[in-house]
């Protein structure tokens, strides 16, 4: 069968009958405002609220009839879920903390060097030379004019006895000038000791020595050394004897030999021994 192509005019339902397009658009706005309610409402309560809005009618095409019947629309309610909220965590600590200890760095103490004191140097004071004006001129060298004396007798090593006579004779230098002499040096060993006998200073070449008896009792043994020098006197000195300088070296060095018999000869009484001069 075949429709009669005609409009039929469209009979709205008895809820929805009488709204307007305006009445849809303000149920929009007021669907829109009551979700945008719920959301804030559900960030707030902690249960899930349902939301159900009012969704467009949708058209029915009736089966039998000439007319269309608006019905309401069933729309998926969307469900609003609550974010779950953090949960905190509390943590308890334990009835006895134990401390650990770390190791400590041990510092160590390094010596600072202390301030040696350096020994200061040491001055030495100059002391000037004084240098008279005037000095004393000094003295003048010992001359040496002569050679030594040539010894001639007695022979080194020859013994006297008792009465003997003595004589100790030297070769001449040459001609003496004045104040010139020679001397004869004649020792002799005394309790220990050396002493030299007073010779007289001569011109002479020659001396008897055996006029000096007393030389008996005093030279341990009767050991006797001699020797001649040329000198030429300066002065006399504190104890009265000459004193000069020498003109020629020593001579050589002889030795002799006299003591007293052993039988006490000699025919005559033992004459007093002097005093010996000092050393």
């Amino acid at each position: 069968m075949r429709r009669v192509g005609r409009r039929v005019p469209l009979v709205r339902g008895p809820v929805l009958g009488r709204l307007t397009a305006r009445a849809l658009i303000a149920l929009a706005a007021m669907a829109a405002a009551a979700i945008a309610g719920g959301l804030m409402v559900l960030t707030m309560v902690p249960e899930t609220v349902p939301m159900r809005a009012p969704g467009p009618t949708a058209p029915v095409t009736p089966s039998g009839g000439g007319f269309i019947v608006l019905s309401e629309l069933a729309t998926p309610t969307p469900t609003l879920t609550r974010p779950p909220l953090p949960t905190a965590t509390v943590l308890v600590p334990s009835a006895t903390p134990t401390a650990t200890l770390s190791p400590t760095e041990t510092s160590t103490l390094t010596a600072v060097p202390t301030d040696t004191a350096l020994p200061r140097p040491t001055s030495t004071p100059i002391v000037p030379t004084l240098t008279p004006t005037n000095p004393p001129p000094p003295p003048p060298p010992t001359p040496i004019a002569f050679p030594a004396p040539p010894l001639i007798a007695p022979a080194t090593g020859s013994a006297f006895a008792e009465n003997d006579t003595i004589e100790l004779v030297w070769g001449s230098v040459g001609t003496l000038p004045a104040n010139t002499y020679y001397v004869i040096t004649l020792a002799y060993p005394h309790e220990g000791a050396t002493w030299y006998d007073e010779t007289p200073w001569t011109q002479d070449t020659r001396w008897v020595m055996s006029e000096h008896r007393y030389l008996l009792d005093l030279a341990d043994g009767g050991n006797f050394w001699w020797t001649v020098q040329v000198r030429q006197r300066t002065g006399v000195g504190p104890d009265g004897r000459p004193t000069g300088v020498p003109l020629s070296p020593e001579s050589e060095t002889r030795t002799l030999t006299w003591r007293r018999s052993s039988g006490g000869g000699g025919g005559g009484s033992r004459p007093n021994t002097p005093e010996p001069p000092p050393p």
